[in-house]
């Protein structure tokens, strides 16, 4: 299969755009973050990316699949850590791109895996996997001599028609709601939102499909623990200098998680894993 790849530079930003027979998508190097992932069967953007998002080098992207390491939102016993973690603020390099007839993959490794609250002996690998679906695995690989904890997610905003047209389906079982206080409650039927979600749900399901407007996607997902569906709605989304005011009615996170923390022995790997069509 033909593919091209180039790297250029937004702002402060390189973005690395890979392009074949099957799809095309935009990474920054910047967090290892993809930021666009486009099927030529249909031509229609999967992933939603802020139009006041920052490309400076310094601040988290708006949109796209933020990776989320080593803990997902705040740190459980220090908040003054940074949220999500410190991977999605780091400068990544492209380690090597390869093709075959079915897909092109990249593989991504970051300059530190050290960090504020984190200083183990690991291995980290982003593979962005671009073919007729779109898949991006997060590897974990302990060299330490010790189990140690681990969390994280594949922070996915998903480019939606219309927040008030979206059906999500396969989505089950009970979650903690941030917006309520944490008062866990049942997954709504059908699940729609009309309000600002951050919800935690603590089924693992393997598959999700959101619905707007007749707009499907597909998500598979495989490694996590929970399933975070976030929305910052009307209010949330004006005190955020990084998102439109009504860039709330655009997206949807959906987004596989290892929240909480999971052990993970000496010597073994966690691969945390979604695939978007």
């Amino acid at each position: 299969m033909q593919t091209s790849h180039t790297i250029t530079a937004r702002d402060d930003v390189d973005i690395l755009s890979i392009d074949n027979q099957y799809a095309s998508a935009r990474i920054a190097l910047f967090g290892a973050h993809v930021i666009s992932f486009v099927p030529k069967k249909d031509g229609r953007e999967r992933l939603w990316l802020s139009d006041c998002a920052r490309f400076d080098g310094k601040t988290a992207i708006r949109g796209g699949i933020p990776v989320c390491w080593p803990w997902f939102a705040a740190h459980p016993d220090n908040p003054d850590l940074p949220s999500h973690g410190f991977l999605r603020n780091q400068q990544w390099h492209v380690d090597s791109i390869s093709e075959t007839a079915e897909s092109t993959t990249v593989r991504l490794l970051p300059g530190d895996v050290n960090g504020p609250g984190f200083h183990h002996a690991v291995e980290v690998t982003l593979v962005v996997d671009i073919g007729k679906q779109l898949t991006v695995s997060l590897i974990t690989h302990n060299r330490d001599n010790e189990a140690i904890l681990i969390g994280g997610a594949l922070h996915s905003y998903l480019a939606i028609n219309d927040i008030d047209s979206v059906t999500i389906d396969g989505i089950e079982g009970p979650y903690s709601d941030k917006v309520s206080g944490l008062v866990q409650q049942d997954s709504p039927r059908p699940y729609q939102i009309s309000g600002e979600v951050d919800r935690i749900h603590t089924s693992p399901v393997p598959a999700v499909t959101v619905t707007s407007a007749g707009e499907i996607t597909h998500l598979h997902q495989s490694g996590h623990n929970s399933v975070v569906v976030w929305n910052p709605w009307v209010e949330k989304s004006r005190t955020m200098t990084d998102m439109p005011d009504d860039g709330y009615r655009q997206m949807l996170c959906v987004e596989a998680a290892i929240a909480p923390m999971l052990s993970l022995p000496a010597g073994e790997n966690l691969v945390l894993s979604q695939r978007i069509g």
